[in-house]
């Protein structure tokens, strides 16, 4: 204010002595200075009213923008991304920009085309600040994701939000709980923790999820339960392409849920929530004393060597799939505190087991009808388990109809395999480098071939219009004429007449008649 003071009494006193001069001072002061200055208070008003109009308006755009178009980022690999309310999908920031540029380009009043590009840069940076991770998936999602995992995975729809929940948790960083799982899911964990990290922030899943027992803290452990029937699990079809959905709706749940631990006490699936609290609610005495409950037996003149108790205690782990939290050494030093051992015999005297008679039977069997014998050439000796289940049963005296195909299994595998000897399972089916002396199975393929070849020799000399023979047709002439239970399935079958009459194939399998002449 002095300021403007300071400047008219200096052009008065310049020009005081000039009539002109302030006549037109005089003029300009009290006639045109104060229109020009109402004038430029009213233009100055119209253009703050008209700004902040705007930026109402493009407040207002951007946020019904961000409401009505579904868009998120994902930071790892820039990659921009729509939900349609069904599944994430990428797409291109120009399509965005398109999208944003096209919106107000369409409103009818054309006020905030000026804007356009400063509106378009606030969205743009609004989404790059916006994660799936944080979105709230729709139940068409939810339930897409659930039908992924279950009934080929998992046994319940419980059972896969457990798991979802768990791995929601790990990713927003909300649990120390150490979670073991059967290595069925190793491809599964690997391939989220591998996408997830292509996708969002580093984190890694194998921190928390491990695939055996180490001396981890009960209280902190907990069981991830698959399917018990399932053993070997692939990547499911589309898992990789819809892996977003899946991580959306896992961390969903750990937020719907609060944690995982929330997830069970709100559980009404009473063998999910024991399952999965069995090292918090139980202790090294407890879990023993189940143990003994449920296949210890006192039986005054009977006693269990060490070798045959291992044995039974893996017999409770499998069945109850509960991960081993003990060493031979230590499981035998715990039991030695609560059932009476003998030192000199290592074995626990004064009880028994109901499945001791079975194992006794079956060494017995094993011992005096299978033998090991290598592979020779590219005939693989293999029996499948239910070949030997069924031989055992023929075999013995006893009523054994009760004794799974999976128990046969884990006890050729406790008793027979180890490291360093010839005899392996392979894929949980097959009892390779072995031979019964019940049933050459080799040799029953050759002799097969030989009546299949007396069979139709003399048709083909005879008949000039002779059908070509294949593979398939010994088989089915094999499955025709054998008496016994027990038939040799279609692969072995071929592997060893492959071996035999290999001169006398062609590429598809069809035998050459000269074979047969």
């Amino acid at each position: 204010m002095e300021k403007l003071h300071n400047i008219i009494d200096n052009l008065y006193d310049k020009y005081s002595n000039n009539e002109y001069v302030m006549g037109r001072m005089e003029n300009y002061i009290v006639n045109i200075l104060p229109n020009l200055l109402e004038t430029a208070n009213a233009n100055n008003n119209e253009r703050n009213k008209r700004k902040l109009d705007l930026s109402s308006k493009s407040s207002d755009y951007i946020n019904n923008f961000m409401l009505t178009n579904k868009y998120y980022y994902c930071p790892q690999n820039e990659l921009f991304m729509l939900y349609d309310n069904t599944h994430y999908i990428s797409c291109s920031e120009d399509d965005i920009q398109y999208k944003i540029l096209s919106g107000i380009s369409s409103d009818n009043s054309g006020e905030l085309i000026p804007w356009k590009h400063k509106i378009k840069i606030a969205i743009i940076k609004l989404i790059r600040e916006r994660s799936p991770l944080h979105s709230i998936p729709e139940s068409a999602t939810i339930q897409f994701v659930l039908n992924l995992l279950y009934p080929t995975i998992f046994q319940s729809r419980n059972h896969v939000k457990y798991f979802l929940t768990v791995i929601g948790d790990i990713l927003c960083g909300k649990s120390d709980n150490i979670y073991i799982c059967s290595t069925s899911l190793k491809k599964i964990i690997n391939e989220l923790h591998i996408q997830n990290n292509t996708y969002f922030e580093n984190v890694n899943l194998v921190n928390n999820i491990k695939y055996k027992y180490h001396s981890y803290e009960f209280s902190k452990t907990r069981i991830l339960y698959i399917n018990k029937q399932v053993h070997h699990i692939d990547i499911p079809r589309n898992f990789s392409k819809y892996v977003v959905d899946i991580l959306s709706v896992a961390t969903h749940y750990s937020a719907r849920y609060t944690s995982s631990d929330k997830f069970l006490e709100q559980c009404n699936e009473k063998q999910l929530v024991e399952h999965s609290l069995y090292f918090k609610t139980n202790t090294i005495n407890s879990i023993l004393t189940l143990f003994i409950n449920k296949y210890i037996e006192q039986c005054d003149k009977s006693n269990i060597s060490n070798k045959n108790m291992l044995f039974v205690w893996k017999k409770y782990l499998n069945e109850d799939k509960i991960p081993n939290m003990l060493l031979h050494e230590e499981l035998i030093n715990n039991l030695k505190t609560i059932i009476p051992y003998d030192e000199d015999n290592k074995s626990f005297v004064g009880v028994t087991s109901k499945i001791i008679p079975v194992v006794a039977e079956f060494i017995d069997f094993w011992e005096t009808t299978i033998v090991e014998e290598i592979t020779t050439g590219n005939i693989i000796n293999e029996y499948e388990i239910d070949e030997i289940s069924v031989m055992f049963k023929r075999w013995s005296s006893k009523k054994l109809n009760d004794v799974e195909d999976g128990f046969i299994l884990e006890l050729i595998r406790h008793l027979y395999v180890n490291v360093d000897g010839n005899i392996h399972i392979d894929d949980d089916k097959y009892i390779v480098n072995i031979k019964s002396l019940l049933w050459d199975k080799t040799q029953e393929v050759i002799e097969s071939l030989t009546l299949f070849k007396d069979e139709y020799s003399q048709e083909i000399t005879q008949d000039t219009t002779y059908n070509i023979k294949s593979l398939s047709d010994a088989y089915a002439f094999y499955v025709l004429y054998k008496e016994s239970e027990l038939i040799i399935s279609k692969r072995y079958f071929d592997k060893v007449a492959k071996e035999t009459i290999c001169d006398y194939l062609d590429s598809n399998s069809l035998i050459k008649n000269s074979w047969f002449i």
